[in-house]
């Protein structure tokens, strides 16, 4: 039994460390990163499709609002939007990081198929700590796929 709890424990520091993966702020460090290896355009394409999405989110969240399944307090706009889980946009930020470095840079099977692993990670831990329902992961996941396509598109 103890063996359980420490593998609960770990598997629960994991996903809350992977599921950061997901916030703006590891967002904006892959961009940082992609400007510093000077992938200027795919620094300037990752930061549109932020906007994108996070102004489509915002939206969407202050027209429908969609209580989480752990239910989050607010007392105005800003945190009402925040307590809203409907699209997950944590699920939309990583979907948009995974598809464009396959659309924008040269990935080996190993590398897209770590990656994917990581992404199904972070889509998972937003269920496990009750965040999101199903469906709200799902459109933000195709959230991503189309504003990332059309955006790849149109530029």
């Amino acid at each position: 039994m103890k063996l359980k709890n420490f593998i609960n424990k770990i598997v629960e520091v994991v996903l809350k460390d992977l599921t950061s993966f997901g916030s703006s702020l590891f967002y904006f460090i892959v961009i940082f990163f992609m400007l510093l290896t000077n992938e200027i355009f795919f620094s300037y394409f990752l930061f549109l499709n932020y906007i994108i999405i996070t102004g489509i989110v915002i939206i969407v969240r202050k027209i429908y609002f969609k209580e989480r399944p752990k239910k989050q307090k607010h007392s105005n706009i800003l945190e009402k939007i925040d307590a809203s889980s409907f699209p997950s946009i944590h699920a939309a930020r990583i979907t948009a990081l995974f598809v464009s470095a396959i659309l924008y840079l040269t990935i080996n099977l190993k590398m897209l198929i770590f990656l994917l692993f990581v992404v199904i990670l972070v889509l998972y831990s937003r269920l496990h700590f009750k965040k999101h329902y199903f469906i709200d992961v799902l459109f933000g996941i195709i959230l991503a796929i189309i504003t990332t396509l059309l955006l790849h598109f149109i530029l």
